[in-house]
């Protein structure tokens, strides 16, 4: 009956005012199950929060309006945000509710919508070392591989219904797959609301029960490792660009292998679901090193629409260079990291950022040029080879608006505060060695060793 009357209420919409179709959507978000079967998807409605500037937006505002894939515009609203933060210190942001009624299209409302990010200046020194950042990883990767197991293990039981239509799903294996899929997608909510940031279970036991079943679902993480700001010549070297070529690779190798070592032994415990890695340089295009568990298969290289990654990790370099390299070919690696972290489902990809990685991921990438570290006469483009013309520069913008300075310390203090007033229209954060950001859709937090701040 609920479902009944919440078609009448769709068409009833239709003709209704915008202030009426409001409420309709308010009054039915929590009324309506939204929970996928086998036999077809429930309409739903849901609503979300979005964090914005508190200058002339009041809290109740209800704007109805679908939300976009590109990030910069996901909300067709543009509100302006600006304050003077160092090391994670914020103004207070209102809250903005948003309506929609494209449940398609919408991720799981408990991941937040929106991309979902982790910005740091360090892997070893910051993710490694923060019990939060880890728990954030854990969470938004077992709610990403569980949402596709659920959906592959749809597709088998629906397409088996067709074939039997009266008898219900004959293919009971994937059934079952599906609902041990979901029952552990509900644990998974379910102890990210009781336990703290810093554990995502609550006890040692649970967590290997967990990780028993989870096992048993023969999920596959795939990682993407871009390393292409590694891949920068530097003019001051003594050695041969061939030679330079061949350390970055040799680097860039193994810093992939510890990235895929501490997914196998502090994310997923006991091997509960395989790591399957490629590395993808956007200079030349290439994927190369495919690996399933650090066994290399050369033969079988997926393109990057085939690979759709649960996880893309991009190194940190020269921040010019991989700028140059995102923005060829008319965009294209540029609008492909767009499709994948910002579409608007489940499927999407936690983007995780080091360094210059971090950068182009905010609003404006002209931090870069604040410290002098990078050389930008690298890009093979005049009216870039010079730190001043990057005045203005956006970025990716994953991170509501917020530019993003790595490496802080308190010798950049006074170079910070007088470069500070040319990040306009946005957020400018300062993000130490053993800081991370952890971007959630509109919500952002700050994860340390031993502290977080709420954004």
């Amino acid at each position: 009956p609920v479902v009944t009357l919440a078609r009448k209420m769709m068409i009833w919409s239709k003709t209704a005012s915008m202030t009426s179709k409001s409420i309709a959507l308010l009054l039915f978000s929590h009324h309506i199950d939204p929970t996928v079967s086998w036999f077809g998807r429930v309409p739903s409605f849901r609503i979300h929060s979005y964090h914005t500037s508190s200058v002339g937006i009041p809290n109740n505002l209800i704007i109805c309006r679908r939300i976009h894939a590109d990030c910069p515009r996901r909300n067709n609203v543009v509100f302006h945000r600006y304050s003077s933060n160092l090391l994670g210190k914020y103004y207070t942001s209102s809250s903005l509710l948003l309506a929609t009624d494209d449940a398609s299209s919408l991720t799981d409302v408990s991941s937040g919508e929106g991309p979902q990010a982790l910005l740091f200046s360090s892997f070893a020194e910051g993710v490694g070392q923060s019990p939060e950042a880890k728990a954030f990883i854990q969470r938004v990767l077992l709610e990403k591989i569980l949402n596709e197991s659920i959906r592959s293990s749809q597709k088998e039981v629906e397409t088996s219904v067709l074939f039997s239509p009266c008898s219900g799903p004959t293919n009971l294996d994937a059934l079952s797959r599906m609902e041990l899929a979901e029952s552990l997608r509900s644990k998974l909510k379910s102890s990210s609301s009781s336990s703290s940031s810093s554990s995502l279970f609550d006890s040692s036991s649970y967590t290997t029960s967990f990780f028993q079943e989870l096992k048993l679902l023969n999920s596959q993480l795939r990682l993407l490792y871009v390393p292409t700001a590694m891949y920068a010549l530097r003019k001051d070297s003594l050695n041969t660009p061939g030679k330079q070529r061949q350390r970055a690779r040799a680097d860039a190798k193994q810093r992939r292998e510890d990235i895929v070592q501490f997914l196998q032994h502090e994310i997923f415990v006991n091997d509960s679901v395989s790591i399957a890695a490629v590395t993808l340089d956007f200079e030349d295009g290439s994927m190369r090193q495919l690996s399933f568990n650090n066994i290399r298969d050369d033969v079988v290289v997926p393109t990057l629409d085939e690979w759709s990654p649960h996880m893309i990790y991009v190194e940190g370099g020269n921040t010019f260079w991989l700028y140059y390299c995102l923005t060829r070919h008319n965009n294209y690696y540029w609008n492909a990291l767009q499709k994948l972290v910002c579409q608007s489902s489940s499927a999407s990809s936690l983007y995780c950022g080091k360094s210059a990685g971090a950068i182009v991921a905010g609003l404006y990438v002209e931090t870069a040029t604040w410290k002098g570290w990078d050389d930008p006469s690298i890009v093979p483009n005049n009216s870039l080879s010079q730190p001043q013309n990057w005045k203005g520069i956006r970025g990716m913008n994953f991170a509501n608006n917020v530019s993003i300075f790595p490496h802080f310390d308190e010798t950049f203090a006074d170079l910070v505060h007088s470069k500070e007033a040319d990040i306009v229209n946005g957020t400018l954060v300062c993000l130490s060695n053993s800081q991370v950001l952890a971007v959630n859709g509109p919500h952002m937090q700050i994860y340390a060793a031993q502290s977080s701040t709420t954004c």
